[in-house]
């Protein structure tokens, strides 16, 4: 689960104290990675991953062609993001579920801040569009929230999101 010998200890010397508060990982992702936004067989595919070797084997057969090759992956302007956030939020299910396992004090949550304004951002004229500060806000609500934002969860504007 956790890979750098540093971090596991940091994590471990922090969410053993019994009246820590705990950590958190929050992965910033997007609506654009909701299964929704997928090709159907994709959410199929990406429903069934169950650890990160089967979520690295799928991106790795999807970017080499040998997955669903020459289907849309994903609707909409920029399906490569769609899919890689789809798969950070596939992600964000799997560290909750060995966190859960582990017992550590820690939390993983996926947070779409919604469009900010950045060059990045395509929102259409009329779209409400955040500042980065407003956007912050989200995850600091994550951060500071846990009974309202268990491990595991999908929020945008501190609501869940169906995966």
């Amino acid at each position: 689960m956790i890979h750098d010998r540093a971090f596991s200890q940091y994590i471990f010397l922090e969410t053993s104290n019994e009246n820590a508060r705990g950590g958190i990982i929050i992965n910033i992702s997007s609506g654009d990675g909701e299964l929704a936004c997928l090709n159907s067989e994709l959410q199929r595919l990406l429903k069934e991953v169950q650890s990160e070797s089967d979520l690295e084997s799928l991106l790795r057969e999807l970017w080499e062609g040998t997955c669903l090759r020459g289907q849309e992956l994903a609707f909409g302007p920029t399906p490569a993001y769609s899919v890689s956030k789809a798969a950070l939020n596939v992600l964000t299910r799997i560290q909750a579920r060995e966190i859960e396992m582990s017992q550590l004090k820690l939390r993983a949550v996926a947070v779409c801040p919604g469009d900010v304004d950045t060059r990045m951002c395509s929102a259409g004229e009329g779209d409400r569009v955040l500042t980065p500060a407003q956007a912050a806000g989200d995850v600091i609500w994550a951060i500071e929230r846990p009974s309202e934002c268990p491990s595991g969860g999908f929020y945008r504007e501190r609501e869940p999101i169906p995966w």
